[in-house]
């Protein structure tokens, strides 16, 4: 990864003290509860067309060092944690981080510029996917997933707005950002058999029954999580939903939910099932991530979903 944690305009990587020395930092992209995220174009390509500025653009996540995530302090810890993993996840369907400047007023972290969007925003715009995109979403997550399981990395987030892409036009290349809830079950020893995680976390209306029965869990939430996803791509809708936090939290530890004909008349068997198996109460049940990436139904579907993208795209 080379110069990942970083200690005028330098004139290379390596010579550079703070973000400001590689970066012009541009417009406010994002906004979370302790970062903002924004753009910013290389020093050296100033001179260069807009084209080729865009091409090597970055994010810059700025974390201000405000209370409860001071040098020395759990919550600085935890985000040094969140980025390691992050960092050591090379993967093409995971959000890559170029440097970390560690900075006295602020901790600035540049990575992938992801922007073509969030899942969350595609899904309110489209209200429903065709199943070929669907099934290309389903394929790189899950690829992504894969590679973090393996790695005995659980994300324990999983939910639209943490899935991003590169292109607006374009759903096969999915990519995963925000770590903050993932866990590296080796360092604590957690790599065999039932043996998993107890803190209860996740977003209310993607979190696994096993979580709500504050049962030891590992990797398998992350496969319901995935489960609620396609659902609501393929429909426009959640298949567990309630006002009221508890009575949501009732639905989803029963595994309560309906293909409603007037919605799923047209949606095919295959696809069904693939969902009813993601969303099984019992994690033991549900497939793999690789056994996810490998179902007859993401193969044939996300194909035709490629070929129909390159159609589009033929001059």
């Amino acid at each position: 990864m080379g110069h990942l944690w970083a200690t005028q305009r330098a004139k290379s990587p390596e010579e550079a003290k703070c973000v400001d020395d590689m970066y012009r930092l541009m417009e406010e992209i994002g906004r979370g509860s302790i970062s903002v995220v924004r753009k910013g174009l290389p020093w050296e390509n100033d001179s260069n067309s807009e084209g080729e500025q865009s091409s090597k653009a970055v994010a810059v996540r700025v974390i201000k060092r405000i209370k409860g995530i001071e040098r020395g302090s759990k919550g600085h810890e935890a985000l040094f944690e969140e980025l390691r993993i992050q960092a050591l996840l090379r993967h093409q369907n995971i959000c890559r981080i170029f440097e970390v400047f560690n900075e006295p007023e602020a901790m600035n972290i540049t990575m992938e510029l992801l922007d073509g969007g969030d899942l969350h925003t595609r899904i309110i715009v489209r209200e429903r996917f065709e199943e070929g995109e669907a099934a290309s979403v389903v394929y790189g997550v899950a690829s992504a997933l894969q590679f973090m399981h393996e790695r005995g990395v659980v994300f324990r987030d999983l939910k639209p707005e943490n899935i991003r892409f590169p292109d607006p036009f374009d759903s096969s290349q999915p990519k995963l950002v925000n770590f903050s809830l993932a866990r590296d079950m080796r360092r604590s020893g957690d790599t065999k058999g039932p043996v998993g995680i107890l803190t209860p976390c996740g977003s209310p209306g993607y979190v696994a029954p096993e979580i709500l029965h504050q049962k030891i869990y590992n990797e398998a939430v992350d496969l319901w999580s995935l489960g609620v996803i396609l659902y609501t791509m393929l429909c426009g809708y959640p298949p567990f939903y309630h006002e009221k936090h508890a009575t949501l939290f009732e639905i989803i530890k029963a595994g309560d939910y309906e293909f409603h004909e007037s919605h799923w008349g047209s949606v095919s068997d295959p696809a069904k099932h693939l969902i009813s198996r993601l969303l099984c109460v019992d994690p033991g049940r549900r497939p793999s991530a690789s056994q996810t990436v490998r179902t007859t139904w993401v193969y044939l579907k996300r194909f035709q979903y490629k070929q129909h993208v390159e159609e589009m795209l033929k001059p």
